[in-house]
């Protein structure tokens, strides 16, 4: 039962919130490993003419298909928090907007939601379902609170956190929440930077391995050809 809650969480941060989440993801996980395991022992059977080599190479496939779906669920769970960390300055600058217009900020995050809805359709879904855990009646702070711990991205419990910190204290979010977003929107340009300065040291293995290789071929090719056909017939001549 642990497991299958901590299961649940990651496949929440990944978007998969339905209650046969687990289920499905347990049968393809299964489903994979099994059909890896028939695919792999068949077809060494077939190139092997024998059962008993078979057995090693469809328990490895078998381990390969079953952890292959939890490979998977990383990286499209850091996918989602790629995205939804790219539309929080957004998020922040409408928030501040409409505090700032004297709205209440549970109007605010819902139409701030309402407005993300189709440029940030993942993050609009995080605070269409913050709102709706409001409606039932959980508390703001506990309603973001839970928002944070259903996404794997830190920078969704600090918003939760600053929202809550004006909360307790009395005073208006908006200026921390501007504050906030200015901090992400100089934390992504340099991240940016950095991802640019890292690509000309990443670009040195395919240069050196796939474009040098040919040009070499090509520069020093015809030179290395008419230099043995010379070589041939110099060697030709000298025969008795």
């Amino acid at each position: 039962r642990k497991d299958a809650k901590s299961l649940r969480l990651r496949l929440a941060a990944a978007g998969y919130r339905w209650p046969s989440a687990v289920t499905m993801f347990n049968g393809v996980r299964t489903a994979g490993a099994i059909t890896l395991a028939l695919v792999t022992g068949w077809g060494v059977a077939v190139l092997r003419s024998s059962m008993g080599e078979a057995i090693a190479p469809a328990l490895c496939a078998a381990g390969f298909g079953f952890m292959l779906p939890d490979r998977i669920l990383e990286a499209l769970m850091r996918a989602r928090a790629r995205r939804l960390r790219s539309g929080l300055p957004a998020a922040l600058d409408l928030l501040v907007l409409e505090i700032e217009a004297g709205q209440p900020l549970d109007h605010a995050i819902a139409e701030t939601g309402r407005e993300l809805r189709h440029a940030h359709p993942d993050l609009a879904a995080e605070l269409a379902f913050v709102q709706i855990e409001m409606q039932l009646g959980v508390g703001r702070s506990q309603a973001l609170l839970n928002m944070a711990d259903r996404n794997s991205d830190s920078e969704l419990r600090k918003l939760a956190n600053l929202i809550i910190e004006g909360d307790r204290f009395g005073s208006s979010p908006a200026p921390a929440l501007q504050s906030h977003a200015k901090y992400l929107r100089i934390k992504m340009r340099q991240q940016a930077n950095e991802a640019a300065r890292k690509l000309s040291v990443k670009l040195v293995f395919p240069v050196f391995f796939l474009i040098m290789p040919s040009l070499l071929l090509v520069t020093l090719g015809p030179a290395l050809i008419q230099m043995f056909t010379q070589l041939s017939a110099l060697t030709g001549s000298n025969l008795p």
